[in-house]
């Protein structure tokens, strides 16, 4: 019997473990809602808070707040699983408070802390300030480069204020220094991601009451020059220009003025103007930066500017109404599209001397080369197509149709692909160098004029002759990504070598504009 009854305490022990071990895991509740509440308020007066959470255990529940000031609440009572709680507190000091909540169930398990709840207290009654403007700064910008944006406001009571701005990009700066009512505040931001941002400000007076948020300024970030940072004054009706391969000057052609201004872009100042022949329409330079050669459409000519002087030193005698031209990799040779004469000079610019007359189609315009040296492409404004010149004999090896009127040609730095502006059709053509075939055509406004791909090939930019604006191309799928306010009657635009800046000639209003970041 003895046995009989230590076997039985054996085997309640045994049963009484094992109920132990195999009974469900307790789970601690989840965290939280975010406290909800006022957002203002003024000192020494209380304002209550609610919250709940769920116990996956349907436990009940006690909660705690923390009131951002470095103190926290007391347990509240037990509340049944998913019932709201409410607590209160008053703050005895101006400033912005960050509420949150944690929760307990009933076998001591805890929660992490929910989402802040912010309230903003204030002296009883103090005005905040009035909403700031809208945040004044650039509409465009690049990656990973700094832009400065300013606003201000008046505070009804005189109080001193500063700022806070919102980048748009789920940050916001520090609250700035404090400044007298209606003075202005600048601060900075650099964004690493392109898009569009809205950016918009907001003011918080001595007694941290803070106003509502500004209407916002929108900026766009690109990965290119994107906006006019500067407007240099040349000659009456600039059409052409060109950049020495260091980058250090621009040589613009004034088509009315007959002379020729040297840019120095450090600072972006004319230093020098160069008499030219009569109607300087267009500019190339040598890659070594030694020479420069200007095509004079009413004296049928081309004159050759010594850059270390800034002198003539060569004109040259060409065909009927010279306009533009361009010159091979190597330098040793100029091609010069002459308009009334339907053809093409060549200059060898060891001794400058015209060694080839090559006939093309109607008013050749716009001529570019490809980076190998190999083919010279050839706009015909009348005939509405392109010639193709094979640059070791000198022959049109093939005519490519385009649009109404070409004007502007460039090529793309690896030379596969050759851009075409077609001024009365107002759009771009993309010719295959490969096949010579158009296999694109891309809608631009305005009489597209001239045009300039970046050195990294990513972009083409457009100039409107009958517009204000310069269109810019994305060439992986020659879709048009932005459109830059310019000056009036767009002609030749360039890059710099480090493809950072590019420089417009508008013969509307006489001047050159920077596009940069």
């Amino acid at each position: 019997m003895k046995k009989l009854t230590k076997l039985s305490i054996g085997l309640l022990i045994v049963s009484t473990l094992l109920f132990i071990s195999c009974k469900e895991k307790n789970f601690p509740p989840d965290a939280p809602s975010k406290p909800s509440g006022p957002s203002t308020g003024f000192v020494d007066v209380v304002y209550n808070f609610s919250t709940s959470a769920l116990d996956s255990d349907n436990d009940s529940i006690s909660y705690q707040f923390n009131w951002g000031d470095g103190t926290q609440s007391i347990w509240s009572n037990y509340a049944s699983s998913g019932t709201s709680v409410a607590m209160s507190k008053a703050w005895s000091q101006t400033g912005a408070y960050n509420v949150k909540a944690k929760a307990k169930d009933f076998n001591g398990e805890v929660s992490n802390w929910s989402k802040t709840h912010t309230i903003n207290i204030t002296i009883l009654g103090n005005n905040p300030p009035n909403t700031p403007d809208a945040p004044s700064g650039p509409s465009g910008g690049s990656a990973n480069t700094s832009y400065s944006f300013s606003s201000s406001t008046t505070e009804p009571d005189g109080d001193s204020v500063c700022y806070q701005f919102d980048w748009g990009d789920g940050t916001q700066s520090n609250w700035s220094n404090f400044v007298p009512s209606e003075s202005s505040v600048t601060m900075s931001k650099t964004w690493s991601d392109t898009g569009t941002y809205s950016v918009k400000a907001r003011a918080k007076d001595i007694y941290d009451a803070i106003s509502n948020w500004s209407e916002s300024r929108t900026i766009t970030i690109t990965d290119f020059p994107n906006r006019v940072i500067d407007t240099i004054q040349v000659g009456f009706h600039p059409v052409g220009l060109a950049v020495l391969p260091n980058g250090n000057y621009v040589y613009v052609a004034n088509y009315y003025d007959d002379n020729v201004s040297v840019i120095r872009t450090s600072d972006n100042q004319v230093v020098r103007t160069i008499p030219m022949g009569g109607g300087p329409f267009e500019v190339t330079i040598l890659p070594n930066g030694n020479n420069v050669y200007v095509t004079n459409r009413f004296s049928d000519d081309v004159y050759v500017i010594q850059t270390s002087d800034n002198t003539v030193v060569a004109m040259i005698p060409v065909g009927g109404w010279p306009v533009f031209l361009t010159v091979l990799p190597n330098g040793n040779f100029v091609y010069v599209s002459n308009w009334a004469t339907d053809n093409v000079s060549v200059i060898r610019t060891s001794d400058n001397t015209v060694v080839a007359t090559i006939p093309v189609n109607v008013a050749p315009g716009g001529i570019c080369v490809l980076p190998n040296g190999n083919y010279v492409y050839v706009n015909n404004m009348t005939s509405n197509n392109v010639s193709v010149i094979r640059t070791s004999d000198n022959t049109v090896v093939a005519t490519v149709p385009v649009g109404q009127r070409p004007t502007g040609v460039a090529a793309l730095p690896n030379g596969d692909y050759v851009y075409c502006a077609n001024l009365l059709s107002n759009n771009v053509s993309v010719i295959r160098t490969s096949d010579n075939s158009v296999v694109a055509t891309i809608p631009v406004p305005n009489g597209p004029s001239r045009l300039c791909a970046l050195p990294n090939g990513n972009y083409v930019y457009v100039t409107q002759f009958y517009g204000s604006n310069v269109t810019v191309i994305r060439t992986s799928d020659n879709t048009v990504v932005s459109t830059i306010p310019a000056g009036q009657a767009g002609e030749e635009i360039v890059s710099l070598p480090n493809g950072n800046y590019l420089y417009v000639a508008n013969s509307g209003s006489n001047n050159v504009m920077v596009i940069g970041r």
